[in-house]
């Protein structure tokens, strides 16, 4: 949860028994009225979407009393549309999309449902530990900025993108993962891919992989990103793609200068709601938001 008074993560709920702040060490739980002062984090308080959901989940601990209802709806929503075999539109990248969501709303990777999913999906890897899309499949997927992008049917960036959603519901342990991502790690030399937003696919991945390698290859990336920032953006200043971008590289402690670096733009693209972007709005505020506070430069932008 952020602490109300500096904007900073603490570990554990706030409250007489809770955890007081790291840095101002006050204990106080937060409230609605108190996210009023810093417009982003009043945008998510009130947002009645998923992102906002999340937020008061995660970060705010300000549940709205129609959370309960939204998340149960969301769940019954997604299980329904689930096919017989498992997957979501027998795609491989909506597939993990929407397991990931359902583990942002606290469903378990022990539910039938998710193992059936996770069960479709890992048929889809081959002897050789490489993911493939069916030919069929539109291969544009969803991302955290609310927006699709579009995959290569095979390869590392679709392992980047597939791993970044399944690996945070505990599954690195699993078989058919560990082979998955160790051919990440084997076909990935590190650094550059072709552009800032496959670089930035990989270092979402690589954030999550506890191996030598991945950190290797991942602050590689990070040096190059780093090193193509002009005027804390890439190449595209403000786009869908920015935040992309921003996502990917806050998602490493070592992606802290750069961070920094686009606060200032940052700063800049919020509109007078507290709010980013034109579309998927509360995608891109929750990506803002999260990507600050983990670095502990939320205030940056949030006052």
């Amino acid at each position: 949860m952020l602490c109300p008074t500096c904007l900073v993560p603490r570990p554990g709920d706030a409250g007489p028994e809770g955890h007081s702040c790291p840095r101002c060490g006050q204990a106080q739980a937060a409230s609605l009225a108190e996210w009023q002062a810093f417009p982003p984090l009043r945008f998510l308080a009130h947002d009645r979407s998923l992102p906002g959901l999340i937020a008061r989940r995660t970060l705010l601990g300000t549940p709205l009393p129609t959370d309960g209802a939204l998340a149960a709806g969301r769940i019954r929503s997604l299980l329904a549309a689930q096919l017989s075999g498992g997957s979501w539109n027998a795609s491989i990248g909506w597939t993990a999309w929407y397991l990931y969501e359902l583990h942002l709303l606290g469903v378990g990777r022990d539910r039938p449902e998710v193992r059936r999913a996770l069960a479709w999906i890992y048929d889809r890897l081959d002897r050789f530990g490489e993911f493939h899309e069916r030919a069929e499949v539109v291969n544009s997927y969803p991302t955290v900025m609310g927006e699709e992008q579009a995959m290569a049917r095979r390869g590392i960036d679709l392992h980047g993108y597939l791993l970044a959603h399944l690996l945070p519901l505990g599954v690195g342990d699993e078989p058919p993962i560990r082979r998955a991502t160790e051919f990440l790690l084997e076909r990935y030399p590190g650094g550059r891919r072709c552009c800032p937003r496959c670089t930035a696919n990989l270092l979402a991945a690589l954030a999550l992989v506890p191996d030598d390698r991945a950190r290797a290859k991942g602050l590689a990336a990070l040096a190059w990103l780093a090193e193509s920032q002009r005027d804390g953006y890439w190449r595209h200043r403000g786009g869908p793609l920015f935040y992309f971008t921003l996502h990917g590289v806050g998602a490493w402690p070592e992606g802290r200068e750069i961070v920094a670096r686009a606060a200032p733009l940052v700063r800049q693209l919020r509109q007078p709601d507290g709010g980013w972007g034109v579309r998927a709005r509360a995608e891109k505020t929750l990506l803002v938001v999260t990507t600050f506070a983990r670095h502990g430069l939320l205030p940056e932008v949030a006052a």
